[in-house]
């Protein structure tokens, strides 16, 4: 194992102090967590050896007595997926994605019954019977949470918050899959997203005029045609920095225009020093706004251009 996954996963520790947190309204109750689980695969298996004691000390004192260990220094680190079942009406249908689920709202005061992080426990032990709260896990922090958009709306529909855990044990863990909500697990060599091979996810109309919206995604090693894309992938993003993922995140469009006014964008923000800020939180929407934006003003001035020669032209032969 590089010293690049024990880096990533103290950076995710240090940063969740001064995440982003977006409160909930009475307007716009609805919440969901998700669960990002990390494991590392040692080369060969270990001997037996005392488990680590995580819930009684400071996570940083965990998490440097978990790294020190020879099979954790010579394992391949892995994060784990859903690829969640086909039903009707669901959103998130047949999507790869994070363990999770919707936060528990009170429905008469449109208030949280339980925290982001108790949901994302719930949801991890009914979901694929993973229990996340065992003492040879470690909690290691949270990531900014997200704003999820109404569809053809600018409004809120949810907030997603994902919670980042670490399993100590060498051990693969016995997963027990919801059949109605998961249809398989995968564990996925961090080394996947770290040098991803890339592949169209799928379209969406945009504003008239302008083409398709050409989401990219991760090809996931294992069952053809898994590929990680949207959410989740901005979430892994924001897990691992945004170089690996970096030119996969960059919204494509049918259109060329709106191609070349997308990467601006992006080189803009990284020759400012925001690229970071560029690929997490709403980062997706700014590009895609950006690039309409330019594209509108491009296209028009080029009309006006047309115009003007136009009638310059016709005057010249009168």
């Amino acid at each position: 194992m590089s010293s690049s996954f024990r880096e990533i996963v103290f950076r995710a520790h240090d940063r969740t102090a001064s995440r982003i947190r977006i409160e909930s309204t009475p307007e716009a109750p609805r919440r969901s967590a998700t669960a990002l689980v990390l494991r590392v695969v040692p080369a060969e298996q270990p001997e037996p050896h005392t488990p680590l004691e995580t819930h009684e000390v400071p996570t940083t004192t965990a998490l440097k007595g978990y790294f020190s260990q020879e099979w954790v220094a010579n394992g391949t680190p892995e994060i784990l997926f859903i690829h969640r079942a086909q039903r009707e009406g669901d959103r998130w249908s047949g999507h790869v994605a994070f363990p999770g689920g919707n936060v528990n709202i009170d429905k008469s005061t449109r208030t949280p019954k339980e925290t982001d992080y108790d949901a994302a426990v719930r949801e991890s032990l009914e979901e694929i019977g993973l229990d996340l709260t065992k003492s040879d896990v470690i909690y290691v922090g949270a990531l900014s949470d997200r704003e999820i958009r109404k569809r053809n709306t600018a409004g809120r529909w949810s907030v997603l918050s994902t919670h980042i855990f670490l399993l100590t044990s060498p051990t693969t863990p016995i997963l027990q899959l919801a059949p109605n909500e998961v249809d398989s697990a995968h564990w996925v060599p961090l080394s996947v997203l770290q040098k991803p091979t890339s592949a169209s996810a799928m379209a969406m109309p945009i504003t008239p005029g302008f083409g398709d919206l050409q989401h990219q995604g991760v090809v996931l090693p294992g069952d053809p045609g898994l590929i990680l894309w949207g959410l989740t992938l901005w979430m892994c993003a924001d897990f691992l920095g945004s170089k690996p993922l970096g030119d996969i995140l960059i919204p494509r469009f049918s259109h060329w225009d709106l191609n070349v006014y997308a990467r601006m964008a992006v080189k803009v923000a990284d020759l400012m020093g925001r690229s970071e800020e560029m690929f997490n939180g709403s980062g997706h929407g700014t590009i895609v706004a950006t690039a309409v934006g330019l594209t509108i003003v491009a296209r028009a001035a080029m009309v006006i251009g047309i115009l003007d020669w136009g009638r310059k032209r016709f005057r010249a032969k009168l």
